[in-house]
């Protein structure tokens, strides 16, 4: 899906569905689906009424720094100390949330889902199963504007329209929608000087470890300058041409001369540019969480490579989740992770381990850490476990050498040097020999001595960072 198609799905999806014709049930249902973008937004204390005004100030920090990279929640409360987004211009925002419907998740006091929204068009048959977690428009107004951030103290009225600095174009005149569809297209039309940018500077960070612009979610007067600003509107030129294709770029990215090149240290280069911002060598950087996951499941055959479903939620009848006692549930899968479910509350285990992001936030760059719960972690977790042993058993017919040879071409994409296949048969014999005391049986030792050794592939530097 080209990305700005994918941009206006999530931001207007029902009312460009209500709009098209002849889509198929599928496609009509995932362009409902696809507003859960908004809906998911923090909710704040048990209802939707009394605090709604922080859910739609949520909604515009993640819309304005994830798609625009800029931080608009300033404006908030007064105008933009630093760059030119006022108060009129944040609430002229607003408005368009403001009456936008999201549904509700449940809480402490409510503690049923309610203002699910139907993926069957109008007139369509319709069953609790054939709705989802989404946005529709309520009646359309302007929003007045918070007087120093206080939603109870309110000022005058302001239009509902685009950003002055993307254009300050208004709805048009007899618009009854929330004017969500119109700002889906403001932000993505081809002149719009920032959501080409800030994609291709994200993509450009994904495989280089950080954006042309080092602070990937402003853009702003208080963001880095980008080092190369002639390359990032090249790139974005390019981003546009292709008809907003991630593919392309991603294709145009590695295939540089910039992205192949060592990653070795240049001490007449280190001491001109120690940074390396201006990519004298390839930044070596650390696999993320799901990266590091999902290449030990499909090293060892164990990925599921089919998307990931439902997952198996308590029944609604059964809900008594409190402040205090929130849901955690956790469920083990080995589809890929970006089907792993997220709860906003805590973090799935494995990914908070190993700096994942933060389910609350759009988080422009992770934090790098090195801990020894990390360590231990991948030396004796069962999921480490469990794909060394699968990846055993794939290894299991082959002679000694060979699983030494094929270990090492597999998980760290190069052949073992004469002195590693010596230190991998002594480690096979010794851990072999260790086992003749233990209950694992004669026939097994072998084979626990064979995913042990995979188990010190998979904890290498060499494999945990891209070189």
């Amino acid at each position: 899906m080209p990305y700005d198609e994918f941009v206006r799905l999530q931001l207007a999806g029902d009312l460009i569905a209500a709009r098209a014709n002849q889509l198929s049930p599928e496609d009509y249902a995932n362009h409902i689906v696809a507003t859960g973008f908004i809906a998911i937004s923090r909710r704040f204390g048990f209802d939707v009424e009394n605090y709604h005004y922080l859910t739609i100030q949520d909604t515009l920090d993640t819309l304005g720094q994830s798609v625009l990279g800029l931080t608009l929640g300033c404006a908030r409360c007064h105008d933009h100390k630093y760059d030119p987004v006022n108060a009129d211009n944040y609430y002229a925002l607003y408005g368009i949330f403001e009456i936008t419907k999201y549904s509700f998740p449940g809480s402490e006091e409510k503690k049923r889902p309610y203002d699910m929204v139907t993926l069957t068009p109008q007139g369509a048959e319709q069953t609790t199963i054939d709705h989802a977690y989404g946005a529709f428009d309520g009646e359309p107004k302007d929003a007045r504007i918070h007087k120093r951030g206080d939603h109870k103290s309110l000022g005058e009225t302001v239009a509902r329209r685009n950003l002055t600095i993307l254009g300050g174009d208004h709805l048009p005149e007899h618009e009854k929608g929330s004017g969500r569809l119109q700002l889906a297209e403001w932000f993505t039309r081809k002149d719009n000087p920032l959501s080409a940018r800030v994609m291709v500077n994200r993509i450009w960070q994904k495989h280089f470890g950080q954006g042309l612009v080092r602070t990937e979610n402003d853009f702003g007067a208080r963001g880095e300058r980008p080092t190369h600003p002639e390359l990032l509107d090249w790139l974005a030129s390019r981003f546009i041409e292709s008809g907003w294709s991630v593919k392309t770029m991603h294709r145009l990215m590695m295939n540089s001369a910039t992205y192949q090149l060592a990653s070795m240290e240049k001490p007449e280069h280190a001491e001109i540019d120690p940074e390396d911002r201006f990519l004298w060598r390839f930044p070596r950087r650390r696999l993320s969480a799901e990266e590091y996951r999902d290449s030990v499941l499909y090293l060892s055959g164990q990925l599921a490579l089919d998307m990931g479903g439902e997952h198996p939620f308590p029944a609604e009848d059964t809900w008594g989740f409190t402040q205090h006692a929130p849901y955690y549930g956790v469920y083990k899968t080995n589809t890929r992770s970006v089907y792993l479910m997220q709860k906003r509350l805590k973090r799935h285990p494995f990914l908070a381990l190993f700096d994942g992001a933060d389910p609350n936030a759009s988080t422009a760059e992770r934090l790098i850490t090195t801990t020894p719960t990390q360590a231990l972690y991948l030396m004796n977790a069962p999921f480490v476990h469990d794909n060394a042993m699968a990846f055993a058993v794939k290894l299991a017919r082959l002679t000694e050498p060979e699983i030494i040879n094929n270990a090492h071409s597999t998980i760290l994409d190069r052949k073992p040097t004469s002195e590693e296949i010596d230190a991998g048969l002594t480690f096979l014999q010794v851990y072999t020999e260790s086992l003749a005391d233990s209950e694992v049986a004669q026939d097994a030792r072998a084979r626990e001595a064979l995913a042990a050794y995979i188990r010190t592939l998979f904890v290498r530097n060499e494999f945990l960072f891209v070189d």
